[in-house]
């Protein structure tokens, strides 16, 4: 079910690349919005990736050029709250990159890892957070 509050985020991918990760992640159970959610998510808690990443950021953002002027790519939408898509594009501005871009290096690295290239977790509650120092 879609948040009223949530906005559309717009994001270039190769039609064989996006069908190859909602096939992944479909078989987990999750479309990829929901896939790209947790990865969002899981991004702002970790401060940045939550998995090992080491390409070089201008090879990132030659990608993500080529990625929108092929005439083969498509638009994804993903829809997010405000809050968080703003949290996120701080997160990335801080490491070089855009939120597009960083999405982008998690699908191909899911691609890779035939799944989340990360381990899950649950985000820490307030209730926890609040009693850890006691």
């Amino acid at each position: 079910m879609v948040d009223p509050e949530s906005i559309i985020l717009n994001i270039h991918i190769l039609p064989e690349i996006k069908e190859k990760v909602e096939s992944i992640f479909g078989n987990q159970g999750l479309t990829l919005s929901e896939a790209i959610n947790v990865f969002i998510k899981h991004s702002c808690y970790a401060g940045g990736f939550p998995f090992k990443y080491s390409t070089d950021i201008i090879a990132v953002k030659y990608a993500e050029v080529l990625l929108k002027t092929d005439p083969k790519s498509i638009s994804l939408n993903v829809n997010i709250l405000p809050e968080i898509k703003e949290e996120a594009e701080r997160v990335f501005n801080y490491h070089g990159l855009t939120l597009s871009e960083a999405i982008n290096v998690f699908i191909k690295q899911s691609c890779y890892a035939g799944g989340f290239p990360f381990k899950l977790k649950s985000a820490p509650s307030t209730e926890t957070e609040a009693t850890d120092g006691l």
